[in-house]
């Protein structure tokens, strides 16, 4: 039998791929808590209908606090993992990413957070990533100014009611895509 086009192998991940603390990267590697600025971070992922999708796998990646990579040897993590609930929707707890950031090519980067998403029915990962609309440095954004001016704000956090709570809804294609980075 021969597999479609639209068949996916995978992926395939045990519920134990997604620890308990995972989502809330105030978490430090040692499980006390890291100093810094909370942010709550929520969306819903949703496919080219509006129609939820569930069980897809959100990573978020971002600098520490004082806006440096994060190595092995770091109390904060710099990353979180957790699944899509039945209604679409992923929560995380972080703290901000400190400014400016600068690339390996020396250009600044504003503070922002990186996603990644796996899942049965994609055919590879999705990359994106979300700016703080308060930020100054997003102005002159490198990687910001690359995406086409009618979409860019589909990549900015939304406050969403108490201070340092935001939006990021996803919508993996169709009218309001989620513009997505080349990997």
């Amino acid at each position: 039998m021969t597999g479609m086009a639209w068949h996916t192998t995978g992926p395939f991940f045990p519920p134990a791929f997604i620890g308990p603390t995972d989502g809330d990267l105030t978490v430090g590697r040692d499980g006390t808590r890291v100093e810094g600025d909370v942010v709550e971070v929520r969306g819903r992922i949703i496919d080219g209908e509006g129609h939820p999708v569930v069980n897809v796998i959100v990573e978020l990646w971002q600098v520490d606090p004082a806006g440096q990579r994060v190595g092995a040897a770091d109390r904060f993590r710099g990353w979180g993992r957790v699944w899509t609930d039945e209604d679409g929707c992923y929560h995380f707890r972080t703290l901000r990413p400190g400014r400016p950031v600068a690339t390996s090519g020396g250009s600044i980067r504003a503070p922002h957070l990186c996603f990644r998403l796996l899942g049965s029915g994609l055919m590879r990962p999705l990359e994106t990533e979300a700016f703080f609309p308060d930020e100054a440095a997003v102005a002159a954004d490198p990687q910001l100014a690359a995406i086409d001016p009618a979409v860019r704000s589909r990549l900015m956090l939304v406050p969403d009611g108490a201070a340092e709570m935001f939006r990021f809804d996803i919508r993996l294609r169709g009218e309001g895509e989620t513009p997505f980075l080349e990997g």
